[in-house]
């Protein structure tokens, strides 16, 4: 539990956590009326985390799926593998993320480095997918 409480007060957890909270908007009234009522609402199909730190993987899935914010969770420990993927699927867009959280410190290819390769390739894809950055 401890370290769930730490975790909670990183900041990569802060940019997971933006998508679904409105941060920029502090007076919480004037979020959209299901922003209560209804959980549902901010959840996302398809959420990849690539990550070489299978920690840190871990934590980000655990916390996602304590906070039921989406229905598929996929892990990739290369980018290499989630380039490859994206190739592979691209017009199936129930297989495409609709959200990538991002590392950008790994070994055989970095972040940016994935970054650049998915920007070639984003044209053929059949969905818009957005990138989230995150490092520790």
């Amino acid at each position: 539990m401890y370290c769930v409480q730490q975790l909670l007060r990183t900041p990569f957890f802060l940019i997971l956590l933006s998508k679904f909270v409105s941060f920029e908007n502090r007076n919480y009234q004037k979020l959209p009326p299901d922003y209560l009522t209804d959980p549902m609402a901010n959840r996302v199909a398809n959420l990849w985390i690539i990550d070489n730190d299978p920690m840190v993987s871990f934590y980000i899935k655990r916390l996602t799926e304590l906070g039921a914010l989406a229905d598929i969770i996929t892990i990739y420990d290369s980018p290499r593998g989630a380039i490859d993927y994206l190739l592979l699927h691209k017009t199936a867009m129930e297989h495409l993320p609709d959200i990538i959280l991002l590392d950008i410190y790994m070994p055989e290819m970095d972040g940016w480095e994935f970054i650049q390769e998915f920007q070639k390739i984003k044209d053929q894809l059949t969905k818009k997918i957005e990138i989230h950055i995150i490092t520790s």
